[in-house]
Order: C-alpha cells, then sequence, then structure tokens
C-alpha cells in the first residue's frame, strides 16, 4: 500500500537530480499557511534513512518569487553511493528523498542507468 499523500507546507514532495561524484541538486516546494511570505527552510543530506549520520546540513529560504520552490545543490558527498535527504520548516518535515551520486570520476562502473524526467504536472 502506498503511504498517504503529504500534508503541511510539502504536498508536492521532493525531488532530486543532478548527479555528479561529489552531490547532487534537491528540491522541494513548501507552500506556506497563508499562502504568501517567504518560508524559511533547513535540509540534511544523510548516509542512512535514519539521519544518524548526517553528511550535509544548511538553509534556504522559499519564497513566492519562485513560486515557493527551494533547491540546493549539494557537495561534498563520497561518489557512487545512496544518500538521504529531506527538509523541514518549524516542526514539519518533508517526505525522505532518495538520491545517488554518480560515479567517481575515471572509475569504469560495472552497470550505470540514469533516467530523465520532465513535468511534474502537479495541480
Amino acid at each position: 500500500m502506498p503511504p498517504p499523500p503529504p500534508e503541511g507546507p510539502f504536498v508536492a514532495g521532493v525531488a532530486s537530480g543532478d548527479p555528479r561524484p561529489t552531490g547532487a541538486t534537491i528540491w522541494t516546494r513548501a507552500v506556506p499557511p497563508t499562502g504568501t511570505g517567504p518560508v524559511r527552510l533547513s535540509w540534511e543530506v544523510a548516509a542512512d534513512e535514519g539521519f544518524s549520520d548526517v553528511a550535509a546540513t544548511g538553509t534556504v529560504t522559499a519564497t513566492a518569487e519562485g513560486d515557493h520552490t527551494a533547491t540546493v545543490a549539494v557537495d561534498g558527498l563520497d561518489p557512487d553511493r545512496h544518500w538521504y535527504y529531506r527538509f523541514s520548516a518549524g516542526s514539519q518535515t518533508s517526505p525522505t528523498g532518495r538520491t545517488r551520486t554518480a560515479p567517481a570520476e575515471g572509475s569504469s562502473p560495472e552497470r550505470l542507468r540514469i533516467a530523465f524526467v520532465s513535468c511534474q504536472m502537479f495541480s
């Protein structure tokens, strides 16, 4: 059974892309309770789903001018492995996303899969 749809400011969930050997780009849309005004977000990336081994953190502001979306180019991660990420606004936390960094430069992975996705079409 699929998880219930997210509630609160993170109804669009999270997404990631642009994998690099030492990072990736993470995204969310955070709608404020009033529908207007900026939303200050914290983000974190961890090596484990329980976030006990956090590798990167920061803050970003989602504004009305950007349709309350926030994009973060995370760097400083190890290559060719899965990473878990999430955003928070106050006491509310987004769904947890999972991304994977690209293989190290010059490496020859046995297998490499890349997907291209566009246009979330969320309404």
